[in-house]
């Protein structure tokens, strides 16, 4: 049996129905959706449900690695025989945790994925791949820049990003030098590294893949790259994120024009390949902006990891007949490899041509998530249930009423009906943390540039994230 493991089980909840035979799901929080998923027979464990576990981390993040080697995580994992992990995002302590018990960590190597995930790499790997990216100038966070951006010496507005982040976290737009020095004062002591990016006014999409390592399920020697179909992004939602690119969820509804689907499964492809050269193997997301006026896509951020849109995905794919992107994943570490989909139907539905399987139709279904906005923590209202929920009301003031268990799109019966999954309630969340997700059926931004929510939906986010916050 497969372990999926994450800090939040709402990252992977629904991939456990996706894997033959089911899949042991564990998380650090999120133990109301996981006291769901047990209601419908699957197995499912978060250390906010033990309370001794929980004070002895002693409020420190509740990563994978802490997950995995929590004594009730531990003893479920041997209960039911768990040969292998799959984890949303890897450190050092998950691998030693999961050596000890002999799992095999279905991810590259946490150093490779911190080396090539690093923003500061993203030139060299973009320049392999022949890629777009905007003009970037690796800096610090110190004095010598806030006096360049005062004495003009710095061209703005440009978008700081540091160099490591998760949902767009520190990621700002500057646009005067007064921006640049409230920046340079909130940093740390030793000045925080990270890039001054050229702004690209355009339209945000992300694309995800997987990548089949040499010699592995078929593959060639020189391996083979899966692309999936391209999703528009909902980013920087005021109220929703306290960052100015925070991700907030995908559209799937307004597919981008098909040249530009056509020219970022490419982009994609070839991040694929200088991936595969430097050693990785598994599931990885790009994101893209479509520029305003059109010409090349830029290329943003990489992500060399399972990726927080996957999930939803992998449920898409199986609703549409495709072999799905988990599949590949797990295709690509030989997990079982006789219950895999074959490498031909793999490429037929994620090849590289421009008709594969996963361009011809898209589904009307979007994800917009809640993130901390405040300045402050803030506390999950205890009483408040995830699944599915009727919307009523009027648009602009909408109301919610649950109806029944349920975290899966194939969950809605209706299209008044969406799924709404908050966070666990044992600790309170910081600022920035991630809050509430909402997925329903149609469309969720008011545009192509997906800055924006169509005015119900964001009448139905402000009510959602009243409702499930104290």
């Amino acid at each position: 049996m497969l372990a999926l493991c994450a800090a939040n089980a709402a990252y992977l909840a629904g991939l456990e129905s996706a894997v033959p035979g089911g899949a042991v799901l564990v998380a650090g929080t999120g133990g109301p959706l996981v006291q769901m998923l047990r209601r419908a027979d699957h197995v499912a464990t978060t250390i906010d449900e033990h309370p001794d576990m929980l004070r002895a981390t002693d409020g420190s993040a509740l990563s994978a690695g802490v997950v995995l080697g929590a004594a009730p995580i531990v003893e479920l994992i041997e209960e039911r025989g768990v040969d292998a992990v799959l984890p949303f995002k890897s450190g050092p302590r998950l691998w030693r945790m999961a050596d000890f018990q002999g799992l095999r960590v279905l991810a590259s190597p946490d150093k490779l994925t911190r080396q090539l995930e690093n923003k500061l790499a993203l030139a060299e790997i973009a320049d392999a791949a022949d890629a777009r990216i905007p003009d970037t100038v690796n800096i610090r966070l110190d004095a010598e820049l806030a006096a360049a951006a005062a004495n003009d010496g710095i061209a703005l507005p440009r978008v700081y990003q540091p160099a490591v982040g998760f949902a767009g976290a520190g990621t700002v737009l500057l646009r005067t030098a007064e921006d640049v020095a409230a920046l340079v004062a909130q940093a740390p002591a030793s000045g925080g590294a990270g890039k001054l990016v050229e702004f690209v006014d355009g339209e945000p999409v992300t694309v995800n893949g997987v990548v089949i390592p040499p010699d592995t399920h078929g593959a060639g020697s020189e391996g083979e790259v899966l692309v999936g179909m391209v999703a528009r992004q909902l980013t920087g939602l005021a109220g929703l994120t306290p960052t100015d690119f925070g991700s907030c969820g995908n559209d799937w509804s307004k597919p981008p024009p098909r040249e530009a689907v056509v020219a970022v499964r490419s982009l994609a492809h070839r991040i694929g390949e200088v991936l595969a050269q430097r050693g990785f193997a598994g599931a990885f997301g790009i994101d893209v902006m479509l520029p305003t006026g059109g010409g090349v896509p830029v290329l943003i951020e990489i992500n060399p990891r399972w990726t927080a849109s996957l999930a939803l995905q992998v449920e898409l794919q199986q609703a549409q007949g495709m072999p799905t992107l988990l599949d590949a994943h797990l295709a690509a570490f030989a997990w079982r490899s006789d219950e895999r989909t074959t490498l031909p139907e793999l490429l037929a539905a994620y090849g590289p041509g421009e008709d594969a399987g996963c361009t011809r139709s898209t589904s009307p279904v979007a994800t917009v998530i809640a993130y901390n906005a405040t300045d402050a923590p803030i506390h999950v209202n205890p009483e408040f249930e995830p699944g599915v929920w009727r919307v009523g009301g009027e648009d602009e003031a909408p109301t919610v009423e649950r109806l029944r268990d349920g975290w899966r799109i194939g969950d809605l019966r209706a299209d008044d009906e969406v799924l709404i999954i908050p966070a666990g309630t044992a600790r309170p969340l910081a600022p920035g943390a991630y809050l509430v997700r909402v997925v329903q059926r149609g469309t969720a931004a008011s545009d192509g540039r997906a800055r924006s929510l169509r005015p119900a939906v964001r009448a139905l986010m402000d009510e959602v994230v009243s409702r499930v916050t104290l």
